[in-house]
């Protein structure tokens, strides 16, 4: 949430606005939180595996929460209420890990005011842009629209058939775009692949 309220703020500033009748997030999307790039930035440190995690983004670590079961969607963020709830919830859990298997490397207790105060700006600001994106596709390939998918990385980093473990955390091949964007494979009419050579 944070990068994506800088860039709109960005675009904003540079007079060319994004309304939210031309840019839309996904309600199921999970949302990156600050014990999230600790937890990457931790593991780099513990484990000394630059190549494994060399961005400290937090996105390894935004997955594992979401197959843990305990991430926080955007339907959940832009709602104050459940974002106070989880996210406090979260960052208990998180203190007593972080604490207990990083120790050692210097972590300290995040604080939930203050992590609460600064998101739930992110959450104002990016609230108007949140919906059921299935829906809304789902409406425009009724409306006989086309839609063209862009998938980052290629099969070489896909979290399952790319060369483990210095993959990305996602599944980067055609099929997961019918998760990914709840567009049925009937509906696939046209792939385009693009190689870029070293």
């Amino acid at each position: 949430p944070k990068q994506l309220a800088k860039e709109l703020a960005s675009l904003e500033a540079a007079g060319r606005p994004l309304s939210s009748d031309r840019f839309k997030i996904s309600e199921l999307a999970h949302i990156t939180l600050p014990y999230h790039v600790i937890l990457d930035t931790l593991e780099k440190l513990k484990h000394k595996r630059e190549q494994i995690f060399p961005t400290s983004q937090g996105i390894g670590a935004t997955y594992t929460d979401k197959l843990r079961r305990i991430g926080i969607r955007m339907r959940d963020f832009v709602n104050p209420e459940v974002f106070k709830e989880k996210l406090r919830e979260n960052l208990e859990a998180k203190n007593r890990e972080y604490a207990l298997l990083y120790g050692d490397e210097g972590f300290e207790p995040l604080d939930f005011e203050a992590i609460y105060s600064e998101y739930s700006r992110y959450a104002e600001i990016l609230r108007p842009y949140v919906t059921d994106t299935a829906i809304y596709l789902s409406k425009a390939m009724a409306q006989g629209k086309k839609i063209v998918v862009e998938g980052a990385q290629a099969t070489g980093l896909d979290v399952d058939f790319g060369a483990y473990p210095y993959i990305t955390t996602s599944s980067t091949t055609i099929p997961s775009l019918c998760i990914g964007a709840s567009i049925p494979p009937s509906k696939i009419n046209k792939v385009v692949g693009v190689m870029g050579a070293y």
